[in-house]
C-alpha cells in the first residue's frame, strides 16, 4: 500500500471553502461561549456586590438592635429597681399602720 502525503495546499476550492466555513463556525461558537462566560462572571460580580450591600445593611441593623436591647435592658432594670422601692415603701407604710392600730387598741382597752 502506498502512503499518500496530505498537502494542505493541495485541495480543491470546495474543500477549502468547507474548511474555512467550519473554522468560522467554530470561531463564532467560541465567541458565543466567551460572551456567555462573561455574562456569568458579571452576574456573579453583581450578586457579590448585592450580598456585600445586604451584609452592610444587616450589620447596621444588628448594631441598632444591640443598642435597643441595651436600652431595653437598662429600662427593665430601672423598672425592677422602682418596683423594689415601691415594695419597700409599701411594707414600711403597712408596719406604721399596724403599729398605729396596736397603739389605738392598747389605748382603747386601757
Amino acid at each position: 500500500m502506498e502512503e499518500r502525503k496530505i498537502n494542505p495546499y493541495d485541495r480543491s476550492p470546495e474543500e477549502i471553502s468547507l474548511n474555512m466555513k467550519a473554522v468560522v463556525d467554530t470561531r463564532a461558537d467560541i465567541d458565543h461561549s466567551n460572551k456567555v462566560v462573561d455574562d456569568l462572571i458579571n452576574m456573579g460580580a453583581s450578586a457579590r456586590r448585592i450580598l456585600k450591600e445586604d451584609q452592610q445593611s444587616l450589620k447596621i441593623t444588628g448594631e441598632k438592635l444591640s443598642l435597643s436591647n441595651k436600652v431595653y435592658h437598662s429600662t427593665v432594670s430601672m423598672m425592677n429597681t422602682i418596683k423594689k422601692q415601691e415594695l419597700k415603701h409599701t411594707v414600711i407604710i403597712a408596719c406604721v399602720i399596724a403599729i398605729c392600730i396596736c397603739f389605738f387598741l392598747w389605748y382603747a382597752i386601757l
